[in-house]
Formats: structure tokens, C-alpha cells, sequence
């Protein structure tokens, strides 16, 4: 596995990857063509794999939903407890999207107790990083994974939905993964990191997603 940081989403920049991650964004980033969400589907279909976070998996400032069958974004809530509420590779404990590529390494306890770290449990609580999340109307492709706790009757929604695209595989993470904002003397201080529990799920989508 080679990461690389790309700032173009156009077919050339796209060859000879296998999966995509594009983060947070409030708005499209100057660097991106308003065509991007359209090279997006066109990789995924053609057997690419895509990771779409908070306003990047179909907030309307960017074009709407790039993924509409797997799912499609509502109104931003403020809520941060999450539980795991299906079995799926990206966070099961039974068959691990990280278990599966390194097949030959589970009889190694240095292995097992490193990938102990990516498996969520089904019914696992955990809390966010980031004080919102974007909810996702799933689309009838699409397989909810992670949803909202319900916090002063608001929340209950899918946060986190899975599904396959043409020959591809995307990941609608209306959590912000990967961003952990505080409240600091009346202000919001924003940080990269990932809390366990999206490492988790970052690193079991990833190898999901390439598989």
C-alpha cells in the first residue's frame, strides 16, 4: 500500500489507483473541476473504491449526491455518540476487510493483537470526534453500517453507509472522520486525528474498498 496526496480529481490523476479517500470540505476546493464527482463515479464503476467524508459524500455546496443509490446527505445534526449496527467487513469482528488481506498472518500474535485495534463489534457505542455529522438517506444499494445515538430526541440516523457501484465500492461516512474539534475559551479549535474508533474504521474501509 502506497499512499500519495493528489489535488486533482480528473482521469489522469485517478490511474493506477485503487481507492480514494476525499475528506471534509465545506465547499469545493478551488483546485477541484466542477466536473469532479463525475471522474469520482466513472472510477468507482470502473472497479476503483472511494471513502466520501461529511460534506464530500453529497453536501449540495458540491454538487449533491456523486453516489445517490448508496446514499444522500440531509442537514448537518449535532450529535456525537455512534453504534455499530451492522455486521459488515468494514467493522466486523468475525471477517475483517484487514483479516481477509493478511489471511496468512492470523496465526502471528504480534499480528492478532495489532488487528484487535480495527474490530468493532456490532452494537459498540462510541463517540466522535467531531461535534456534528452529516445524516444519510440511505439509497436502496446502500447498507447501513453506523448510525447516530438518539441525544434530546435528535439523531437515529444513518451516519456511515457501504455499498457496490458498477464494478467499485464506496463508503458514505457522513462522520468527519479524521477531524477532532474542541471547544477551547469560547472557541472551536479543529485538529487532525482520529479517535480509536474511526481508525478502526478507516483502515477496515480502506482495505475494503481495494479489495
Amino acid at each position: 500500500m502506497s499512499p500519495r496526496w493528489i489535488d486533482q480529481i480528473t482521469p489522469g490523476a485517478l490511474k493506477g489507483f485503487d481507492v480514494l479517500i476525499i475528506p471534509n470540505m465545506a465547499d469545493r476546493a478551488a483546485n477541484l473541476a466542477a466536473d469532479w464527482q463525475q471522474h469520482v463515479r466513472h472510477f468507482v464503476a470502473d472497479g476503483g473504491g472511494a471513502l466520501l467524508i461529511h460534506h464530500s459524500a453529497g453536501h449540495p455546496a458540491l454538487g449533491g449526491a456523486p453516489f445517490s443509490k448508496i446514499g444522500s446527505l440531509g442537514t448537518f445534526t449535532s450529535v456525537r455518540g455512534m453504534k455499530v449496527v451492522a455486521d459488515h467487513p468494514i467493522t466486523t469482528a468475525s471477517a475483517s476487510a484487514v483479516e481477509q488481506a493478511f489471511a496468512e498472518n492470523l496465526t502471528n500474535p504480534a499480528f492478532m493483537a495489532q488487528l484487535a485495534r480495527t474490530k468493532l463489534m456490532t452494537d459498540t457505542n462510541f463517540i466522535s470526534g467531531f461535534p456534528d455529522y452529516m445524516p444519510i438517506k440511505p439509497g436502496g444499494a446502500g447498507i447501513t453500517v453506523i448510525r447516530s445515538m438518539v441525544d434530546k430526541g435528535v439523531g437515529g440516523d444513518a451516519t456511515l453507509v457501504a455499498g457496490t457501484v458498477g464494478l467499485g465500492r464506496t463508503v458514505l461516512a457522513g462522520i468527519s472522520i479524521g477531524a477532532k474539534c474542541v471547544r477551547v475559551d469560547e472557541q472551536y479549535i479543529t485538529t487532525e486525528q482520529l479517535t480509536p474508533e474511526e481508525e478502526a474504521i478507516l483502515i477496515n474501509s480502506v482495505f475494503w474498498l481495494g479489495q
